[in-house]
């Protein structure tokens, strides 16, 4: 069992390295660029922020929990 989370831990270390690498290209841009106008991540709720879109940031120094932001 504890190899089978080790090699889960690796495979989702190496799925972020991935993705991280892919959203800083041009196509990974335009793909988030194309979720942010589409609302894909949904919109702020609070009221005076009137409905303004937001994009996930997650802090890899704190964990896996994932922030939206405007």
């Amino acid at each position: 069992q504890d190899e089978n989370e080790a090699t889960q831990q690796s495979a989702m270390q190496l799925y972020g390295l991935i993705h991280a690498r892919y959203i800083i290209t041009t196509h990974g841009l335009d793909s988030m660029h194309t979720k942010f106008l589409n609302g894909d991540f949904g919109k702020c709720p609070r009221t005076l922020c009137k409905g303004q879109k937001v994009v996930p940031v997650r802090n890899s120094k704190v964990g896996t929990t994932l922030h939206l932001y405007i």
